[in-house]
């Protein structure tokens, strides 16, 4: 505006005052609106790429973050299916429950449900629900935690391929094959023993104790090196054993107890180690 300002002054002054200089004045304002219409030109065309851009992508994710499934699908197309439990999880944001607990551990979350409805019964003065369906409710809640918290059920989900190689490592502990460098031979106590995971019903239907030892021991209270204080032929919980040296301070004797139960088998260590490391730790 200001430049078409000035250059109509500049006219009228080359017309009126018969001032023939201006027409240089006149040129410079012409070469000014040619550069700056170059210019803009090519703003335009950024400004329309990148509003086209925007615009198709907006309109591609606007049905992804309507709904749970649509979330779910956009998650999978982006990191593939091996993390499409993602998002599962984060879908509930999206047009969803906002229930985030559902997804990742149903069970807890009717546990979570059902503590919440007692105690809004409570505070309708329901009394009997207080003093009974309460303890109940955190009881139920307590041992569900304590059974996660402290390794007695699987914390990977068993049902899909990776949850599966999981436990096949596991039984390939339970049965030894995984310590063919470790002949019963050389190692009579080690093969009297089978370490599992976890001691419960539902490790026990995976990888039980069951067929290889009659005895059950969840834990050995004063390590695991002596077989007078911790008998052999004893179902070994590894992450209650291995929980007992870490939580009390003293996990750097594990392998060293263990070499003393059953002698140096090295790829046993590494599997100690590694529990503890990725599990327990």
């Amino acid at each position: 505006m200001a430049i078409a300002l000035l250059t109509l002054i500049t006219v009228i002054f080359m017309k009126c005052l018969d001032w023939i200089s201006c027409r240089y004045v006149l040129y410079f304002f012409c070469l000014i609106c040619f550069f700056l219409g170059i210019i803009l030109f090519i703003f335009a065309l950024i400004l329309s790429a990148g509003m086209s851009s925007v615009y198709y992508g907006c309109l591609y994710f606007e049905s992804s973050f309507t709904t749970p499934s649509g979330f779910t699908n956009i998650v999978t197309n982006l990191v593939g299916s091996q993390y499409a439990n993602v998002g599962t999880y984060f879908s509930q944001c999206f047009g969803g429950t906002n229930d985030f607990l559902t997804a990742t551990d149903a069970t807890l979350s009717n546990y979570v449900n059902q503590l919440k409805t007692t105690v809004f019964n409570s505070a309708l003065y329901n009394f009997t629900d207080m003093s009974t369906n309460i303890n109940t409710k955190l009881t139920n809640l307590q041992t569900k935690i304590d059974d996660i918290g402290l390794g007695h059920i699987p914390d990977f989900d068993t049902s899909t391929g990776n949850g599966q190689s999981e436990i096949n490592y596991f039984n390939s502990v339970a049965s030894k094959s995984l310590f063919t460098g470790c002949p019963s031979s050389s190692y009579p106590v080690f093969y009297q023993d089978a370490w599992v995971p976890g001691h419960s019903s539902t490790y026990q239907s995976l990888v039980g104790c069951q067929g290889k030892v009659t005895q059950d021991a969840t834990t050995c209270s004063s390590g695991i090196a002596s077989t007078g204080s911790c008998p052999s032929s004893r179902c070994m919980d590894s992450f209650s054993i291995i929980s007992w040296y870490y939580r009390g301070g003293t996990i750097a004797n594990l392998v060293p107890d263990a070499n003393s139960r059953y002698g140096t088998c090295t790829t046993f260590n590494d599997y100690l180690a590694n529990f503890h490391t990725n599990y327990v730790k």
